[in-house]
């Protein structure tokens, strides 16, 4: 049975190897009104007809395929010790309650042999990406997840990035291979889903906030934000054909971490061990309702779990498409 995160959940904050060097604090701010801080408090909830009439939701009934990914990087210079218990634990979770088996489930960390096609380099990541969207029709339910390190680097795009900044994850050999930024994962995910696929993806890592780059970002109280961020003190907003070019017909749910300028924590707790803020705050809102809960109560209770434990990083909750965040969160 999978661990009972609504039992006593006491646990102590282990900063993670990207955040602030020592002796250097973050800056305080206020919970309740993070909704998205990092982007303008505008909401931006005007049906844009043209842009969404094709889409369809999934009703879930067809193939299932997931992929969970955690790295460790146990040899480097910024080791993390929570990633490889959020892939266990999710892993145990998805297939007991939401259907998925372990032949079409994909794990890769970085405690499996350096030869094997499922250990985290750039190149089988990409693959399980890939093989993961492979075969998606209507109607089916994909899983990804990804425990790591997570960055921003120079956009290269040409200006897709309001902040100038790409979001990225870092394999195992990202050193030597490179990260994978948010305009590859957008076109190899989302935008060859076919029309009324799902895909759920869950980013428990640094700088996760708009990692798929998904056209709509959604608050707590169930509105959609601009899409816009801060340069310095200016607001600039991203330019709506590049919004176009990331969205899709398929039925894609994204909740990350924290916000694109956040970092992400590992956490401790004493029936789990080691594990990642958002991944631990997931689970436990998910048992605690028995997994019978709202989009916007989901990310509130997310949210709730992080203030709790002194967590300054904001979970965000983004989408291809327009959606009511009343609706049952399921997969």
């Amino acid at each position: 049975m999978p661990q009972d995160y609504a039992e006593d959940a006491e646990y102590n904050e282990e900063q993670d190897a990207e955040t602030v060097e020592a002796g250097e604090e973050q800056e305080d701010y206020d919970q309740d009104e993070a909704a998205d801080a990092g982007a303008a408090d505008e909401y931006d909830d005007e049906d844009d007809e043209d842009l969404y009439a094709d889409y369809v939701e999934s009703d879930l009934s067809g193939s299932r395929k997931a992929v969970l990914i955690g790295i460790n990087y146990p040899d480097s210079d910024a080791p993390l010790q929570g990633c490889w218990n959020d892939v266990a634990n999710m892993k145990e979770y998805i297939t007991e309650n939401w259907g998925f088996t372990e032949e079409n489930t994909l794990v890769l960390t970085d405690e499996q042999d350096p030869g094997s096609e499922l250990f985290p380099t750039r190149a089988n990541i990409l693959a399980a990406m890939q093989w993961l969207i492979e075969g998606a029709e209507p109607n089916s339910s994909l899983w990804l997840s990804f425990s790591g390190h997570g960055l921003q680097e120079q956009d290269q795009a040409g200006g897709d990035e309001a902040d100038g900044q790409d979001e990225a994850i870092a394999p195992v050999d990202y050193e030597t291979a490179g990260t994978i930024v948010d305009d590859e994962m957008n076109r190899i995910l989302v935008q060859q889903l076919p029309q009324g696929a799902r895909l759920t993806v869950i980013f428990d890592c640094c700088h996760s906030g708009s990692a798929l780059d998904l056209p709509l970002l959604y608050d707590a109280t169930g509105h959609r934000i601009k899409k816009q961020k801060k340069e310095g003190d200016v607001v600039v907003s991203h330019d709506e054909q590049n919004e176009r070019k990331k969205g899709t017909t398929a039925d894609v749910i994204f909740i990350s971490g924290c916000q694109d300028n956040q970092t992400s924590a590992d956490t401790e707790n004493k029936l789990v061990g080691k594990t990642g803020a958002l991944s631990f705050a997931l689970l436990k809102t998910l048992q605690e309702t028995e997994g019978e809960i709202s989009y916007i109560d989901l990310l509130a209770a997310v949210r709730e779990h992080m203030k709790e434990t002194d967590e300054t990083q904001v979970p965000q909750l983004s989408s291809a498409h327009k959606m009511d965040m009343n609706s049952i969160f399921k997969v």
